[in-house]
């Protein structure tokens, strides 16, 4: 599977092999997004703008797992490092994990 989202909050599957799309949904965190998805543990987040992480499961439909909003912008993606996720807003930085 390959993922990718657009601004507005569409996020979009489709088969690597062939290109097809598996789904193309809206999430819940609308407006821009910059930040490129990146996928860990099966599961896939995805970084709005607007300061919302999504996380879905990795799979051939949608499933939100958890919905995150820093209160802040984001830019940057987010960075998996030893089962530790790095998140920069435009004030801060977040480490989540072990």
């Amino acid at each position: 599977r390959y993922y990718i989202s657009r601004d507005g909050g569409i996020i979009s599957c489709l088969n690597a092999q062939d290109g097809s799309l598996i789904f193309r949904e809206q999430l819940d965190a609308k407006g821009p997004y910059f930040a490129s998805l990146i996928a860990s543990d099966g599961k896939i987040y995805i970084t709005s703008n607007r300061g919302i992480i999504t996380v879905i499961e990795a799979g051939d439909r949608l499933n939100v797992l958890e919905r995150n909003d820093f209160g802040d912008a984001i830019a940057a993606t987010p960075a998996i490092v030893d089962s530790v996720i790095y998140i920069r807003t435009s004030k801060f930085l977040y480490a989540f994990g072990k």
